[in-house]
């Protein structure tokens, strides 16, 4: 069976037109109720009538020469089939050959391969194998130098060329000053990896030069195949440029430092890389912001925990040796106060003498104790009301420590300085009684006038606190209020 590329030998682009313009003439006749038919295995049955039919140009700009085309009603710019040959051709007949002979790289020359070119650049590559970030080929001219790559029997390629010296439609009319690879495709399920490593070795042997260009920007696929070629041929590492516009000096780019420079960024990105799996770094959930620990070290959480145990353990040692040399030193300072109460106070059965003891009570009633009450009842209940209101140091049988100049006096609290009381007054001669009771009735009369109040004494009760632990006697049970 014959295909199209092998029937158009020797067909010119009017032949092709004639034919087109003769079968639209008869469709336009055609009875409506009696549509016909082309079945495609991508697209089904596309009915052939004057809405699904139009011409096509098949060199782009160029509107000379066109060809009959059939379009399906969801795609009304891309062509599924071309008339040819006086007969509708899908597109995967259109890219086959009978003859054996056509095998790897063919120059274009007849109409019928022009016709192939078209179909790989204009429907396979622009509409189903195009990567998204590459720029679309343009429609080869009609004398454009281009080769097609068969394989099998099937066109899988092609390559095309910006000879030197030809015109360069982007640069204001200029000549190119080098001959440029300008497109360059091999179709995914026939691409191997040396498909392009073999259109770029057969381009370098087709034009003889110094210099070549290839098309900026290059796509993935030609910088592959410039990458295989340099390794293969070193010494050619000042042949291949990349080339805008018409390839002035100052528009190329050299190929092979482009290729150093990616080959660069490749090793400082693998060094990075070999650092991270050396010391891979480790998320810390706890961390609101995102930190990064290496594994290596233990976790900083468990360091906290470790060093807020110890500086407790070391905070309670240090503590209870303040509290023992404060213990041992409040001790001390009671010792010598009791010493030298004793050696101050003259030998009258342990009472001090009558004058002082009077002048001590004075100043003690003003600063620290309440007023004393005319008779014992009063004494009790106020015992009793300052046993209640004073704080718990005091209130567990405790002393009260009063330091004067010169002069230690010790005054029991609540119910046991009552009874320390009784018994010294037991204890006293009749005439030391006589004279205290005749002081405690002159106190009475001056105080007669003013109301009975009791006033909480102004002491400093952290100083109280810390003698009372250490002078402090057995403890007692509280007595219940009357």
């Amino acid at each position: 069976m014959s295909f199209p590329v092998d029937m158009l030998n020797t067909c010119s682009h009017e032949d092709l037109e004639s034919s087109a313009e003769g079968y639209l003439s008869d469709l336009r006749h055609q009875d409506p109720n009696h549509s016909e038919f082309l079945s495609l295995p991508d697209h089904g049955k596309v009915i052939i009538k004057l809405g699904t039919v139009g011409f096509v140009p098949l060199y782009g700009e160029e509107q000379t020469h066109k060809v009959l085309g059939l379009f399906a009603p969801r795609d009304s710019l891309t062509a599924v089939a071309l008339y040819l040959a006086n007969q509708w051709w899908s597109v995967d007949d259109i890219l086959r050959t009978s003859v054996t002979t056509r095998q790897g790289l063919h120059k274009v020359e007849s109409v019928g391969e022009r016709i192939v070119l078209y179909v790989l650049n204009r429907i396979i590559y622009r509409t189903q194998e195009m990567e998204r970030n590459e720029i679309p080929f343009l429609c080869h001219s009609s004398n454009d130098y281009a080769k097609i790559m068969w394989k099998k029997g099937e066109a899988v390629g092609f390559y095309s060329v910006k000879p030197k010296g030809s015109i360069c439609s982007s640069s204001r009319g200029q000549s190119y000053k080098l001959s440029v690879l300008d497109t360059m495709f091999v179709r995914k399920k026939h691409r191997e990896r040396e498909s392009g490593l073999i259109m770029l070795e057969d381009f370098v042997d087709s034009f003889r030069e110094a210099t070549l260009g290839l098309r900026y920007p290059l796509s993935s696929f030609m910088f592959t195949a410039c990458k295989l070629y340099l390794e293969k041929y070193p010494e050619d590492h000042n042949l291949l440029w990349e080339v805008e516009g018409a390839g002035y000096w100052f528009q190329k780019t050299s190929i092979m430092s482009t290729l150093q420079s990616e080959k660069l960024k490749t090793a400082s990105m693998d060094t990075f890389l070999g650092v991270l799996v050396i010391q891979p770094l480790v998320f810390s959930i706890n961390c609101p912001f995102g930190c990064f620990h290496t594994p290596l070290l233990p976790p900083p959480q468990a360091l906290n925990i470790n060093d807020s145990e110890m500086l407790t353990k070391e905070s309670t040692v240090v503590e209870k040796e303040g509290t023992e040399e404060q213990q041992e030193s409040e001790k001390m300072t009671t010792e010598n106060a009791a010493a030298s109460t004793s050696k101050e106070e003259p030998s009258n059965n342990g009472l001090p003498n009558p004058m002082v003891t009077e002048a001590a009570e004075e100043s003690v009633s003003e600063n620290v104790l309440p007023e004393v009450a005319s008779s014992l009842e009063d004494q009790d209940e106020e015992a009793d009301h300052n046993s209640q209101e004073a704080p718990i140091a005091l209130s567990q049988s405790s002393l009260i420590v009063v330091e004067l100049e010169g002069f230690s006096f010790q005054q029991p609290s609540g119910q046991e300085g009552q009874k320390n009381q009784l018994e010294e007054h037991s204890e006293e001669p009749p005439e030391q009684m006589d004279q205290h009771q005749q002081t405690a009735a002159e106190r009475a009369a001056d105080s007669s006038s003013e109301e009975a109040e009791v006033e909480i004494p102004i002491v400093d009760r952290r100083n109280l606190r810390r003698k009372a632990k250490c002078s402090k006697g057995p403890p007692k049970k509280k007595g219940k209020p009357a």
